[in-house]
Parts: C-alpha cells; sequence; structure tokens
C-alpha cells in the first residue's frame, strides 16, 4: 500500500504528539487497519486495542470468519509479529474456523505538522494469511 497520511489518536481520541506511548501506538496501527477493512467490505464484529490480547480484530467477509493480529513500530522499526505467537494465532483461527491475517504497520513522523495536517504517515503491505503446513488446504 502506499503510505497515507494520518493523525494518530490515542484510544481516549485525544492527539498523539511528541512521544507516544506504545499503547498509544498499538491502539493507532488497530484502529487504521480496522477503517481498511471496513473501506474494503469486511463487516468488523470485535475491536481489541490491547497488545496482549490476540486477535485484535474479529470480522467477517463473504461469509468467512476473520482474525487480525495487528503490530504496530515508530519508523526505523515496524510491526513484527513473532513465530510463536503468530504459530498460536494460526491455531486458535483453526479451531473457530477462521482464516488467520497479519496487519503490519509502520508510522513514519512527518517532516512538517501544523494543527489542521498530520503528524505520520502509515506504511502497511495489507493483510499478509498466517497459516502452517498443517493447515494448508484444511478447507476451514
Amino acid at each position: 500500500m502506499n503510505p497515507e497520511r494520518i493523525q494518530p489518536r490515542s484510544p481516549s481520541g485525544t492527539r498523539i504528539k511528541d512521544s507516544p506511548a506504545p499503547a498509544d501506538i498499538h491502539a493507532c496501527g488497530v484502529d487504521i487497519v480496522r477503517q481498511w477493512m471496513e473501506q474494503d467490505g469486511f463487516r468488523i464484529l470485535g475491536v481489541c486495542r490491547l497488545p496482549r490480547y490476540n486477535p485484535q480484530i474479529i470480522a467477517v467477509r463473504h461469509g468467512q470468519l476473520c482474525h487480525v493480529i495487528v503490530r504496530t513500530g515508530i519508523h526505523p522499526g515496524e510491526g513484527v509479529l513473532e513465530n510463536e505467537e503468530g504459530l498460536c494465532c494460526v491455531e486458535h483461527a483453526a479451531r473457530c474456523s477462521a482464516l488467520c491475517y497479519f496487519a503490519g504497520i509502520t508510522l513514519v513522523a512527518a517532516a512538517e505538522e501544523t494543527e489542521s495536517s498530520a503528524g505520520f504517515f502509515v506504511c502497511c503491505s495489507g493483510l499478509r494469511v498466517l497459516t502452517t503446513p498443517e493447515h494448508i488446504g484444511a478447507g476451514f
């Protein structure tokens, strides 16, 4: 996806400025992915902005249940999902007959900021399907 300029907000709705807390960064990423999913035709069933709980987003698209794990980082970092954590998420999704997706978000601070313009650009490669060899072709 092309970078999109946004104004991140904390879970309480206040503007994120200079040094956002990790929880605010994560919540911002979850909100961004939720908005993109809604625009792409997903029906959102639930959202959890707490970084320790997976999945962050539960949705349905074309009758298929979907679990989405979101990780958000500030450039030069990026949102990364650890292998072991990803495996647990895939197995949980399979038990729920859901597809499991990962969205890694990177927020890049804009060079200039005004009250009317956003303070970050968003980079995301989209929703990536997570699976294991055992689940390929399982026909959820």
